[in-house]
């Protein structure tokens, strides 16, 4: 939810989100929930720039779990 989220602030404001409260503030999320595994909104933010027609961007671009650890699964918490 948070990456489509982020797609469409980027289409929509022609611009990235400087941070998760960016979007709750623009309404894309009613607000920015916890982090499922560490129980806090202490998510891991992806910093980077991207283009769009011809308008280089810069912001958020990705987020993950800030979770130390790895899954069941063996995959780290990070990567999900």
């Amino acid at each position: 939810m948070f990456r489509k989220m982020i797609d469409q602030y980027a289409v929509d404001q022609r611009a990235l989100p400087a941070s998760l409260d960016d979007l709750a503030r623009m309404q894309y999320l009613r607000e920015v929930p916890p982090d499922p595994i560490t129980g806090k909104r202490d998510w891991g933010l992806q910093i980077g720039g991207t283009s769009i027609e011809g308008n280089s961007l810069h912001g958020v671009i990705d987020i993950h779990s800030s979770a130390r650890g790895t899954g069941s699964d063996g995959i780290p918490y990070r990567d999900y």
